[in-house]
């Protein structure tokens, strides 16, 4: 009988960003990364441009923010490869789409005396 043999080789996927808008950048990063294990390394291709540059910035600091870790290196052409994942250990911080309305603002109801001035 044959035994299994469980194999620790790193794994990758690879988003394409190159023809993505800026502005969309960020939040397809960040649904990419919620959908894959900890154990997966995502790189990401976008474009080497200074349109970008506040772009790249953001995505750093966000993913620093929520315990991922990131790299980057540049190619020719214009290509910027960033390397990204969760932390070992650092658990998930899901950001939920739907935010909780908070209750409005009510002040304490007013009590009016017998004379006519109102307390509160």
């Amino acid at each position: 009988m044959s035994e299994a043999r469980v194999l620790s080789a790193p794994v990758e996927l690879t988003l394409d960003l190159r023809g993505t808008a800026p502005d969309k950048v960020l939040g397809r990063l960040l649904g990419a990364l919620e959908r894959v294990s900890e154990d997966v390394t995502l790189v990401a291709l976008l474009r080497d441009t200074p349109e970008y540059a506040s772009v790249t910035s953001s995505v750093y600091a966000t993913l620093r923010g929520r315990g991922y870790w990131s790299d980057t290196s540049r190619y020719p052409a214009g290509v910027q490869r960033l390397r990204m994942g969760r932390r070992r250990g650092a658990p998930l911080e899901r950001r939920d789409t739907e935010t909780v309305a908070e209750p409005a603002y009510a002040p304490a109801p007013s009590v009016a005396s017998s004379d006519g001035t109102v307390e509160r």
